[in-house]
């Protein structure tokens, strides 16, 4: 993740900048949630300068559900980096 990253904007709205999003990784607020990438669901556009990467990803457990995911990305000394997060939950 870039130290320029403005932000994620989770499925139901809430907002958070980089430094809230790496505390929620190190402390999920429910460990035993599982998620998992729909591989055939992965669209990626790329510049030498930026990309953007569409996703589906799946959460397994008592909920169940499907979320868009959508970053962008910029290289920053020869790596790329997260820029920007967004989410959306998908119901069919």
């Amino acid at each position: 993740m870039s130290e320029n990253f403005a932000g994620i904007t989770r499925a139901k709205g809430k907002e958070q900048g980089r430094e809230a999003l790496l505390d929620s990784i190190a402390e999920p607020a429910d460990p035993s949630l599982r998620r998992r990438l729909e591989s055939t669901k992965v669209w990626v556009w790329a510049t030498p300068g930026c990309s953007v990467v569409r996703s589906v990803v799946v959460t397994d457990g008592p909920e169940p559900g499907r979320f868009r995911n959508v970053h962008v990305l910029a290289p920053e000394e020869g790596v790329w980096r997260c820029l920007v997060w967004q989410v959306t939950e998908l119901r069919t």
